[in-house]
């Protein structure tokens, strides 16, 4: 077995030589198998050898890694991905509280305020039912561009009265501002997606998972060896 030690494959030869690691623990296999299929070697050096070369090779895979420029890309690229998972998870979760607000007249979590009396009973025609002489009114959320938990609801209001059409504004917004458990609630949803349904999990996220688990087995090995 070769390796290629250039920076387009140092995430490569992570992956390849902790999952060789790990599939030694899972097959039981002794380490003497690790280190036939990486060198040929005729003799059978003591355990505690073999682990502490392999131990040796992966710290220095890790730091490769670590400081070579797809992890830079790979981090960078993190970054971008739970900032675009927060943003929205977050609207997601305003639009469809303010959706069940209608259906279900349950006040959001996330507004202090009654949001039933800031609306005044405007949402009686919603449903487009005997518009002509009534009016829908449609609630806009302006989220604050200063800091990520806070924004703002107006309204607007189309009516349709005596034949005649206009548009009027809801008078003053409504401010808000996520409570600390809601916040909770979507940092934990933005990270389950990011870690299981990402770009970022297999090119950050795995390698570095597979990495500290191989270097847990030899740990435990080596110690398992000297005693």
């Amino acid at each position: 077995m070769t390796i290629d030690d250039g920076d387009d494959k140092v995430r490569r030869n992570l992956v390849v030589f902790s999952a060789l690691i790990l599939a030694s623990a899972w097959l039981g296999r002794p380490e003497m198998w690790l280190l036939s299929t990486l060198i040929n070697v005729d003799a059978p050096p003591l355990a505690w050898r073999v682990t502490t070369l392999a131990l040796s090779v992966l710290i220095y895979l890790v730091a490769r890694y670590w400081f070579s420029q797809a992890h830079t890309a790979a981090r960078s690229a993190m970054s971008v991905d739970w900032s675009r998972n927060m943003s929205r998870v977050r609207d997601t979760l305003i639009e469809k509280t303010l959706k069940n607000y209608h259906r279900l007249k349950k006040q959001p979590a996330f507004i202090e305020t009654n949001l039933e009396n800031y609306c005044r009973g405007a949402w009686s025609t919603w449903n487009g039912e005997n518009t002509s002489d009534g009016e829908l009114q449609f609630l806009t959320v302006h989220i604050s561009p200063n800091d990520f938990w806070e924004g703002s609801i107006s309204t607007t209001r189309h009516f349709a009265v005596a034949g005649k059409t206009g548009t009027s504004s809801g008078g003053n917004s409504l401010d808000f501002n996520f409570p600390p458990r809601i916040r909770t609630r979507i940092k934990a949803t933005a990270a389950i997606h990011q870690v299981f349904y990402s770009r970022t999990a297999v090119e950050y996220f795995i390698p570095l998972a597979l990495a500290y688990s191989a270097l847990l087995v030899l740990l435990y090995r080596l110690a398992r060896s000297l005693t």
